[in-house]
């Protein structure tokens, strides 16, 4: 599916204003949330951990292949007097046993399943960074529509007083009834509800970006907006979804716990195979026995098989286990591969409508700005009634709210595009 989108010049002209002005000299960029986002959310923490700890278990993993070295260190008493009247005699025994495993089948694969969980968790914190700075972009996009919603309720509460102020003066010397004065009445005290309104989404907008930055912003903040290109040229879903399989870390993620699961279950076969072992002995004994020798120092090279050849059916039990986890893992990969497909088509569906609806806005907004100048003039001639005004001025700040909506979701849902496929659009 190809589609071309909106011109970057009809994006910019919308974006022209892309400040939500409150207190000059405090301001916040996006880049800024974001980055404070990454370095002070705790579960980026939670996450680091998580790796510490995978990294620990792959160390416990691997010294299956290293020697084992044990010192035991024993001292004997004996008070029996039949041996040496009237004394104690004592016995020191020192064993330097070494050992080394030179096969077992669940070693290897025990290394590889903890090598993969360790990789998955490091995915899964690359792909939360990533879901961590959407969100803050979305939190971002939101308080910056509400800020300029803001501005425009703004503008036209000083729009409607300006009109109350005129119907006022005309009623007063008579030239138009008391009910088109208080017509515009009416309309300014509900612009004035309206902006109480937009300034609480604010407030709630800035609360929540607070939220995810974990670090207070204030109620009084410039949020400056970057440029975001709008056309995004040629669009190939299918081909978005193959790079989302090889790019998305809860993608990849996931395709390894499954590997791992697999290792897993092969550990737990080997579980059944004999496993080698050779090593070395040397025991030194020292005793204060009469009519003993007082040293003796033994030197012993063994081999040894170890094969257990029934547990009551305890490994079958583990190995069926594993198995079962391996193929619900597969299954449940299946299943996350077609959420994936679904995300990639259900973002571009909502950034080609944030395009097709930016691209109508932009030239009603400047329709309404004309018919309300048209309108209010006839209304001054006394051709129109005042309704007709007032129903226009509605239309345009009606218009102006969707064209702030509709080019804060352009950049959401392109910024939702790329989180889904994992990666920058080409």
């Amino acid at each position: 599916m190809e589609r071309k989108f909106l011109p970057a010049a009809i994006f910019f002209l919308v974006f022209a204003s892309s400040v939500v002005r409150a207190a000059p000299g405090s301001s916040l960029t996006l880049d800024e949330a974001v980055d404070t986002a990454l370095r002070e959310n705790p579960t980026i923490a939670q996450l680091q951990a998580s790796i510490q700890e995978s990294e620990r278990v792959l160390g416990q993993a691997k010294s299956a292949r290293m020697p084992t070295l044990d010192n035991q260190l024993t001292l004997t008493r004996y008070l029996d007097e039949k041996l040496i009247p009237g004394t104690a005699t004592s016995k020191f025994t020192e064993t330097l046993n070494l050992s080394y495993s030179l096969y077992d089948a669940a070693r290897q694969p025990s290394i590889d399943a903890s090598r993969k969980h360790m990789e998955a968790s490091r995915f899964e914190l690359a792909r939360y960074r990533r879901s961590l700075a959407h969100q803050v972009y979305r939190a971002f996009l939101q308080a910056f529509v509400a800020g300029n919603a803001l501005e425009v309720e703004t503008s036209s509460l000083e729009y409607y007083a300006q009109l109350k102020r005129d119907a006022r003066v005309r009623y007063e010397e008579g030239l138009i009834p008391e009910s088109d004065y208080l017509t515009f009445a009416n309309a300014y005290d509900g612009a004035r509800i309206s902006k109480a309104g937009y300034r609480l989404q604010l407030d709630i907008a800035l609360l929540a970006l607070e939220g995810l930055m974990h670090r207070p912003v204030g109620e009084t903040v410039e949020l400056d907006m970057p440029d975001i290109p709008a056309d995004i040229g040629q669009v190939d879903l299918d081909a978005l979804y193959e790079r989302a399989l090889a790019l998305r870390r809860d993608v990849l993620a996931s395709r390894v716990r499954v590997e791992a699961l697999g290792a897993s279950a092969d550990a737990a076969r080997g579980s059944k195979k004999p496993s080698l072992q050779v090593g070395y002995t040397y025991r030194l004994e020292e005793s204060s026995i009469k009519n003993i020798d007082h040293n003796k120092d033994i030197g012993l090279l063994t081999g040894q098989m170890n094969w257990r050849l029934s547990d009551g059916g305890a490994r079958n039990h583990k190995i069926a286990q594993a198995e079962a986890q391996e193929l619900g893992a597969e299954a449940k990969f299946e299943v996350f591969k077609w959420q994936v497909r679904s995300d990639i088509r259900s973002s571009f569906f909502q950034l080609r409508n944030a395009a097709t609806r930016m691209e109508i806005l932009a030239k009603t907004v400047s329709d309404a700005e004309r018919n309300l100048d048209i309108l209010t003039e006839r209304y001054k001639e006394g051709l129109i009634i005042v309704t007709t005004v007032r129903d226009a001025e509605i239309s345009l700040n009606r218009a102006r709210h969707n064209l702030i909506k509709a080019r804060a979701d352009l950049a959401v849902d392109r910024n939702a595009l790329e989180l889904a496929i994992g990666g920058k659009l080409d």
